[in-house]
């Protein structure tokens, strides 16, 4: 009986080490699976460690934040496509920024649409341009931009609006897990 308890409990002790490894290592590099959520980069305070990469800097998606980062990757999945790039547009911003807002309100994350009045929205703030919408959610997962980004590429009419030669501005709404992207010519 005492070989019996003595293992388990090593085999338990075993078991709940393992799992703090695995935890630790999920909660530093992300989950595993999906490859799609990525460590930021961490400065440390080490006199003898190198300088932090600094952050590409693009003149049409100016900024640090998530809305500066969506653009900087939609317009690096248009280069790839051949397509100039759009610019970061406070205005077409605001807009999209209202309906992530209004989303994330009504806990839309499950069941994602797009407003209905969208059309007479924008027709009234942007008179004369076109424009297109998308949104998506990433869900329980804590996935940011790139894991957004994949979601849309991933589906066609989605990547079409992305990679629409006529655009020239974007907006970009982040509220928690729910993103939109305002397209505008």
């Amino acid at each position: 009986m005492w070989g019996t308890m003595k293992h388990d409990s090593l085999w338990r002790g075993t078991l709940i080490v393992a799992f703090a490894i695995g935890a630790g290592w999920i909660g530093y590099m992300g989950w595993p699976l999906n490859g799609l959520i990525t460590r930021a980069a961490e400065q440390s305070n080490s006199p003898n460690s190198s300088a932090a990469p600094a952050v590409v800097q693009d003149l049409n998606c100016p900024g640090n934040d998530k809305h500066a980062l969506m653009c900087r990757l939609v317009n690096e999945y248009r280069a790839k496509h051949g397509l100039k790039p759009v610019q970061l547009d406070g205005s077409v911003t605001r807009e999209a920024q209202y309906w992530s807002d209004q989303l994330n309100r009504q806990n839309a994350c499950w069941f994602l649409y797009h407003d209905s009045n969208y059309h007479a929205r924008m027709r009234a703030r942007f008179p004369g341009r076109r424009f297109r919408e998308n949104a998506a959610c990433s869900g329980s997962t804590g996935g940011g931009a790139k894991l957004i980004l994949h979601i849309w590429i991933d589906s066609s009419g989605h990547r079409e609006n992305i990679l629409t030669p006529e655009w020239k501005t974007i907006g970009v709404g982040v509220t928690q897990n729910i993103w939109v992207i305002d397209f505008t010519n």
